[in-house]
């Protein structure tokens, strides 16, 4: 399935976020939070997370082919398909074979990623970005939170955890922490 993302300045659908759910025969559709568990336990993830990447390339490439504007499309990566594979080498080849721009593609990482391999992820986000991949943090601030290494990893951006913004605009906490971390954001780019 795909979540647009809308440019709010002008209303238009610009990129879309792959979410993945599991039909099952005997007990319908499987949110993510009742499979994934599982299958980052099982290492199951990787194949799912090859599989996702490959299908939203293939997407994008249609509805650009479909002169839809929709440029890019933003899909999850999990820390064990992170550790499992060369991630820049598969993530180059999948944009190879669809003839897609890094810039056509968006991977979202959990803080874990922040914090394990530094010299790894470094040199992984590194290469992806100079392919043009835009790199973006997933629930910040559910886990970890890891201020130091935000200033060391070549991000794009950040997502704040849902934990804060469905406080706001009621509770003040929640929007003192929403503002201060959106300013960190910024002042990083």
């Amino acid at each position: 399935m795909y979540q647009p993302q809308v440019d709010l300045r002008h209303g238009q659908i610009v990129a879309a976020e792959a979410l993945i759910r599991w039909q099952s025969h005997q007990l319908g559709e499987l949110r993510p939070d009742l499979f994934i568990s599982h299958a980052e336990t099982t290492g199951d993830i990787v194949r799912i997370g090859d599989w996702v990447l490959r299908e939203a390339c293939r997407q994008v490439r249609e509805w650009q082919e479909q002169g839809l504007g929709i440029v890019r499309v933003a899909i999850n990566v999990s820390y064990r398909q992170f550790i499992a594979e060369d991630l820049a080498v598969k993530v180059a080849e999948t944009l190879r074979e669809f003839g897609l721009p890094g810039s056509a593609l968006e991977l979202e990482f959990t803080e874990r990623v922040l914090i394990e391999d530094a010299p790894a992820t470094l040199r992984t986000f590194a290469e992806l970005r100079r392919m043009g991949v835009i790199l973006t943090i997933d629930d910040f601030g559910e886990g970890y939170s890891a201020l130091n290494y935000l200033r060391r990893l070549p991000i794009h951006g950040l997502k704040l955890s849902q934990l804060f913004v469905e406080g706001v605009p009621g509770n003040r906490s929640d929007v003192a922490v929403c503002e201060a971390v959106s300013a960190i954001a910024r002042s990083l780019a």
